[in-house]
């Protein structure tokens, strides 16, 4: 197994204090319809949790539910740990396999899986994408998504690899799809044009800059290790910030209120073996 340390990048060292909290289980939230799936031999994977304003919680990844061999990405839990009923019917359908996303926003649930760009459900398990994927299918002719990164307005930038669109013979890798499934124009990128490269994940930066991680050792012919900031409406690199790791990446990013990048995932910096979980970049 892999040692994983963790490491914060800071100039200012802060005195503290650290104290011990005890804690007990939980025995009222009792989720225990998740099960391995056949090819799992330690613990079902979880990619993601939603939470409903209400207490209520959804949980993307993938297991499987009641001994069922199937793989199952959805589960919608009560506040007691039960599974949702009215949502229940919609566990084994195609549309929730592989989920890699998910995000409720007030009674709409938001989930992108591998090689489709997002699905909207409402809590209540009835889909409500027909509009959408029409508009989408009418613009994509293949693709394949790792992910997406969702606009407040409903608007939402898709990574992958092998983006093409009907008009266009070149293979994209990461696009924008306005609120109602249509293409956005105005974002279409390619970074490098070499076979089996992809964006695998999107970070917003600020308003105008975004941090990328995937397969790719250039971008639109700079040299560039997995990791990079860039413009979003222009796809140009931004050469101001230089990736500092040797192997790996990022699994999730945030930008602090003072500029710096707090990011989990494992990776590992030149010169050292050490394979670390949590950073701080300047």
């Amino acid at each position: 197994m892999k040692k994983i340390k963790y490491l914060i990048i800071s100039t200012i060292i802060f005195p503290f204090v650290a104290f011990s909290q005890s804690y007990t289980i939980d025995t009222t939230w009792c989720p225990d319809s998740i099960f391995l799936h056949p090819y799992q031999t330690e613990f079902p994977l979880v990619s993601g949790i939603a939470e409903h304003e209400d207490g209520r919680v959804f949980i993307a990844g993938q297991f499987g539910r009641n001994g069922h061999p199937s793989l199952s990405s959805i589960v919608f839990f009560n506040i007691d740990g039960s599974v949702n009923p009215d949502f229940d019917r919609f566990l084994y359908s195609n549309y929730v396999n592989y989920t890699t996303y998910c995000e409720v926003s007030g009674d709409t649930l938001i989930f992108a899986r591998w090689g489709v760009v997002a699905n909207k459900f409402d809590i209540f398990g009835n889909w409500l994408m027909y509009d959408y994927d029409l508009n989408f299918h009418e613009d994509i002719d293949c693709s394949v998504f790792y992910n997406i990164y969702l606009y407040p307005d409903g608007s939402l930038l898709a990574t992958g690899h092998d983006i093409r669109l009907y008009s266009d013979p070149t293979r994209y890798e990461l696009i924008k799809l306005k609120p109602d499934g249509h293409l956005d124009s105005s974002v279409v990128i390619s970074p490098e044009e070499t076979p089996n490269t992809y964006i695998e994940e999107v970070f917003r930066y600020d308003e105008n800059r975004f941090l990328a991680y995937g397969r790719f050792d250039s971008w639109y012919g700079y040299p560039i290790n997995d990791f990079c900031r860039f413009y979003i409406e222009t796809g140009e690199i931004d050469t101001t910030f230089h990736n500092i790791f040797s192997e790996g990446g990022p699994a999730s990013v945030r930008v602090l209120p003072d500029g710096k990048i707090l990011l989990v995932g494992i990776f590992r910096f030149p010169g050292d073996t050490t394979y670390y979980g949590i950073t701080r970049l300047n």
